[in-house]
């Protein structure tokens, strides 16, 4: 079969002839976005993230501040964290891939980070929810 009438079938085919994705696959899916490094490696005192421009390590204790908020993305929101080091920024969402364990692994470094801290930034719907998760005691706010 030639390539335009795969796609023409593959457009025109109705809902039910696609295959559907089990409960079981969604499970596996999910389990591997949540085991996926991304551009993150993790050592004992922080993480190295891979820039565009090369790599840069974070150490735990260089960490000021973190926090979370959501994006309206219209149809749906996004939940992000920034973390903030030295004059550094880093801007990572749920759809970044590494999400899930940098997530682990900030509660683990971070141990005050509210376990239920996602389901309250989720909360209600298409609201900024802005919260900081972790402030270093002797950070001075700027001005």
């Amino acid at each position: 079969m030639g390539l335009i009438r795969r796609l023409d079938n593959w457009f025109t085919r109705k809902q039910d002839d696609a295959a559907p994705y089990s409960e079981a696959e969604k499970a596996l899916e999910e389990k591997r976005r949540q085991e996926d490094p991304g551009k993150f490696t993790y050592g004992e005192d922080g993480f190295t993230y891979a820039f565009p421009d090369g790599p840069e390590f974070v150490c735990w204790s260089e960490i000021q501040r973190i926090a979370t908020y959501k994006v309206d993305r219209m149809t749906f929101d996004e939940i992000c964290l920034d973390i903030f080091w030295n004059d550094w920024k880093l801007t990572i969402t749920e759809d970044t891939p590494g999400w899930g364990q940098l997530v682990i692994k900030l509660k683990g470094a971070f141990p005050t980070i509210p376990e239920d801290w996602f389901e309250r930034v989720m909360q209600p719907a298409f609201a900024t929810n802005y919260t900081v998760l972790y402030e270093r005691e002797e950070r001075v706010s700027p001005k």
